[in-house]
C-alpha cells in the first residue's frame, strides 16, 4: 500500500494476494503506531505478512537510520 498504510487482509485475499507487506512495526508520530506489533514473518488471516525492516532494539526503520547516522569512511592501514 502506498505510504505503508494499513490495509484489510480480507480485501487482499479476495484479490489473490498471498502476502501482505503493508506494515512498518515502529512509531512515527503521525504517521504510524505499530511499535508492539509483529516485526518477523508471520501468517495471520491467510495471509503471509512481511513488514518492513526495522532496526531490533529501538524499532527504526532502516532508512530513517541510513539518512541520519552520518557516513565516516574507514581509514584502512596498508
Amino acid at each position: 500500500m502506498p505510504r505503508m498504510q494499513s490495509v484489510d487482509d480480507g480485501l487482499l485475499k479476495k484479490a489473490g494476494y498471498l502476502y501482505n507487506s503493508s506494515m512498518n512495526p515502529t512509531y512515527l508520530p503521525g504517521k504510524y503506531n505499530n511499535f508492539f506489533k509483529r516485526k518477523n514473518i508471520y501468517v495471520e488471516n491467510g495471509l503471509i505478512h512481511l513488514p518492513a525492516s526495522v532496526s531490533n532494539t529501538l524499532r527504526v526503520h532502516f532508512l530513517v537510520i541510513y539518512k541520519t547516522i552520518p557516513y565516516v569512511p574507514l581509514q584502512l592501514s596498508v
